[in-house]
């Protein structure tokens, strides 16, 4: 996982977001196996809490957005 790809911006809204996750109630101890920060840490720099389970509740539309965005 690449800290890069993670984060999205979309231009017209100008909003951030996480790109879908594989298993984001273990995202943390993933990162930390690889000697990066905890997500919440990393993505404040975009002023995004990160908050797992409001993430699960918001991947349909995230899903959407990443749908749109590569058509």
């Amino acid at each position: 996982m690449f800290d890069n790809l993670l984060i999205i911006l979309i231009a017209e809204s100008k909003l951030y977001y996480v790109q879908p996750l594989e298993d984001p109630d273990n995202v943390d101890k993933r990162r930390a196996q690889v000697g990066l920060q905890p997500l919440a840490e990393y993505v404040s720099q975009w002023q995004i809490k990160w908050d797992v389970e409001q993430y699960k509740k918001d991947l349909p539309k995230v899903e959407a957005k990443e749908k749109d965005r590569r058509n």
